[in-house]
């Protein structure tokens, strides 16, 4: 009986221990660099959150500053994306903030 449970005990923690498939891509070239132009322009409390949404990957950029709430949101691309009125009713409930990129 213990020869057996052993081996059991070594499947279940393999498949335990495996990669989720839902980590969020690393950070594309084009967010690298307005990060890096971020860190040098001297505004305290910017940030970059990573979100899913509608089953696609999303930055906003957080400017404490503007008055815009969500003036700075884009795909994974790097396209600049334009909230409709729906759009925010969907995105503050169906949104997932995945993790923080970047803070000043």
């Amino acid at each position: 009986m213990r020869h057996f449970i052993l081996p059991v005990i070594i499947v279940f923690i393999a498949f335990s221990c495996s990669k989720d498939d839902n980590e969020f891509p690393t950070n594309p070239a084009w967010l690298n660099d307005r990060i890096a132009q971020m860190k040098d322009n001297g505004i305290p409390g910017m940030a970059v959150y990573a979100y899913q949404w509608k089953d696609t990957y999303y930055y906003h950029i957080m400017n404490p500053i503007s008055s815009c709430w969500m003036c700075e949101f884009y795909s994974y691309d790097g396209t600049l994306y334009q909230f409709g009125p729906a759009d925010l009713d969907d995105f503050s409930q169906n949104a997932k903030m995945v993790k923080v990129v970047w803070e000043k």
